[in-house]
């Protein structure tokens, strides 16, 4: 069967479709939610809170366009703005003459990725990969997997141009920049391309995308939103930024014609019907003679009553540049901050002065342009106290909106080189590599779970923050917008859901907490009744996962049965100790959805990251004033994982 799979595979590769070339956001998706990749400088996996969150696809749009006005056949799919599932995919792959798969990855999403492309590359079909995933730009990843046909590196959209008319005129590829590709049994790496005039691409390619769902609307800005790019590049040296070091190689700031951004600006206003326009650039406010110019060309077309926003640089600005944005129909800007310690923001090279910051910032919002500030926890020489600094500095600028990451360490910039000759990356999974759901970083004073929980801590507090603001009258307001635009069951549901966490988990959750003594007290109440059944011939454990909410009956039962047969039993219910001693980031594992993350052996690394100090404390200490002469775990298939670290931590 293998042979027989590996000869048909081969015999696919000698024999490739002659068809028409397909670019496409492959499907990502994770316990029933999607991921973000294409278009997005951070690719993770969505929450609730931000599932209309869709950035467009900037590199693959722009591609595809450049290939159509050379007279290419090509296709752009979308399948997570489609929300397509991996096997409708194929499906459509299967039943279109599809010769070339362009495919862009991330590092979060790479292992699904693969497994996707090895799939699509047994119908035949060659497989050109790019994105901003340092990984794939080491030759050594194609001997690895040899599924993979080509990989453009860098900014692809002219090396992808290059490489598919020389495939069709048979010309030698080693004059492809960007390019890393066979021949014979030789790996090729090209030098990379050099930072070419952004105005040189056509306008991105939109035709056939569900582009009314696309979604990046800072101030709350009217919708259908749109997104564009007046710029590309940046030349700061911020150690985290992903695009500027993987895909533009470089500091490379290239800007577009004033008046080409204005013409698409109005064509997507008056003739496609969007109602609001976001400048998704790396930095948008550099050169102020430019950004004057095209304030200018707006309001000259009538284009400064429809809502725009852009992302900057708090610092770049001052009170002429913003006078005149505003006045320009400028809605909302998003800033990154990052920290309100000068000190942490030093660290990474931003370059910025947060107090002149500070004033940008409260002049933007005295202008009436809605500011979204973006923060991120785990910068090296992150504490406890720079993080509560951080929260109320957050608190007294009072923006529209704000953002709290983790910092994330990309492989392939500055910031992961500095952490990881630091050691302060806790995990080799660059599954968890997200910033969103999983921390895989610590500081000389925080643990992973730490900066977990006060991310989550800081939206709490934030939460809190604008409920305040709101006041009674608000949350009145806010009931029948909900009764009226959802329903009244949704919206009692709500008001139900707020007076909850009023009355029993407001004060825990805004308060300061040192999770590590709140760790070990929970872990104290739940051994209480562990010890009050010595002296044991036998203990029963509970292993996770199981129902938080169900008691270990079956090792109940069985304890009880052989009390009545003279033993002396005792019945450790670990799983659900476990479950009230982790922070509640961690609580997420034991919902059904997330049997994967026990079951995967190199996911459940993540797991047992989370759960091994709590649990090497519970059976420490549950074997600290007595030896038991038999032990019994009790555990389902999922657990099987856990049990043999418990064994070992047991022995």
């Amino acid at each position: 069967g293998f042979l027989g799979s590996a000869i048909k595979k081969n015999m696919h590769k000698s024999m490739p479709r002659q068809g028409r070339i397909l670019l496409a956001n492959l499907p990502w998706q994770r316990d029933g939610m999607w991921g973000v990749r294409a278009g997005s400088r951070w690719p993770h996996i969505k929450n609730e809170s931000e599932k209309d969150y869709l950035p467009f696809p900037f590199f693959l749009a722009y591609a595809a366009a450049l290939l159509k006005k050379h007279s290419i056949e090509a296709d752009l799919i979308d399948a997570i703005a489609d929300q397509i599932p991996e096997n409708k995919f194929l499906e459509i792959i299967s039943e279109n003459n599809y010769g070339y798969l362009v495919a862009e990855t991330s590092i979060p999403s790479f292992a699904e990725d693969l497994m996707l492309l090895e799939r699509i590359s047994d119908l035949g079909v060659k497989i050109i990969l790019c994105g901003p995933n340092y990984e794939i730009y080491d030759p050594q990843f194609m001997e690895r997997y040899p599924f993979i046909d080509f990989v453009l590196y860098g900014e692809y959209e002219f090396s992808l141009l290059e490489l598919i008319q020389n495939l069709l005129k048979k010309n030698d590829l080693a004059e492809v920049k960007g390019l890393i590709y066979r021949d014979g049994d030789r790996v090729i790496k090209t030098p990379k391309r050099a930072a070419f005039d952004i105005n040189l691409l056509p306008w991105p390619h939109r035709e056939g995308l569900s582009i009314y769902k696309y979604l990046d609307a800072p101030g709350g800005m009217l919708t259908p939103n749109v997104q564009m790019l007046a710029s590309r590049g940046c030349p700061f040296g911020c150690q985290f930024c992903l695009w500027p070091q993987v895909i533009y190689q470089g500091r490379h700031y290239r800007v577009r014609d004033v008046v080409d951004v204005a013409d698409e600006m109005e064509y997507l206003v008056k003739e496609m019907g969007f109602k609001s326009v976001y400048f998704d650039d790396d930095t948008f406010n550099i050169g102020k003679e430019r950004i004057l110019e095209f304030c200018g060309e707006i309001r000259k077309r009538g284009l400064d009553k429809v809502q725009w926003g852009i992302m900057a640089r708090p610092d770049l600005m001052d009170e002429e540049l913003l006078r005149n944005l505003k006045g320009a129909g400028l809605y909302s800007v998003k800033y990154g901050v990052e920290s309100a310690a000068q000190k942490l923001v030093d660290s990474i090279d931003k370059g910025m002065d947060l107090k002149k910051a500070e004033r940008m910032i409260r002049l933007t919002k005295k202008l009436g342009i809605k500011p979204h500030l973006t923060f991120a926890f785990g910068l090296p020489g992150e504490t406890k106290e720079t993080i509560e600094q951080t929260i109320r500095w957050a608190k007294k600028l009072d923006p529209f909106s704000v953002q709290f990451s983790i910092a994330t360490p990309f492989p392939g910039t500055k910031y992961y080189d500095v952490l990881k000759e630091k050691g302060l990356i806790v995990s080799n999974d660059h599954s968890s590599y997200d910033g969103n759901l999983k921390c895989v970083v610590k500081t000389q004073t925080l643990e992973p779970s730490d900066l977990e929980n006060y991310k989550q801590r800081a939206y709490n507090i934030w939460f809190e923050h604008i409920r305040k603001k709101r006041g009674f009258l608000g949350d009145v307001k806010r009931f029948f917008y909900y009764a009226n635009s959802k329903g009244f069951t949704f919206a009692r549901a709500k008001a139900l859901d707020y007076l909850r966490f009023v009355l029993f988990k407001k004060n825990k959750l805004l308060k300061g907490v040192d999770f590590k003594t709140l760790r070990k007290s929970k872990i104290a109440a739940g051994l209480k009744k562990l010890k009050n059944s010595w002296p044991s011939d036998i203990l029963f454990i509970q292993c996770p996962p199981w129902d938080a909410a169900m008691p270990p009956l079956g090792i109940a039962y069985l304890s009880s049965n052989l009390r009545k047969a003279g033993y002396k039993t005792s019945v450790l219910d670990l799983n659900i100790m476990l479950y009230n001693s982790v922070e509640q980031v961690s609580e997420f594992l034991w919902d059904q959805k997330s049997s994967d993350l026990w079951n995967d052996a190199e996911a459940f690394k993540d797991t047992w990251r989370r759960l091994k100090e709590a649990t090497e404390n519970i059976i420490g200490m549950a074997f600290k004033e007595r030896k038991y002469r038999y032990i019994a775990l009790s555990s389902s298939f999922t657990g099987v994982n856990f049990c043999k670290e418990l064994i070992s931590i047991i022995r």
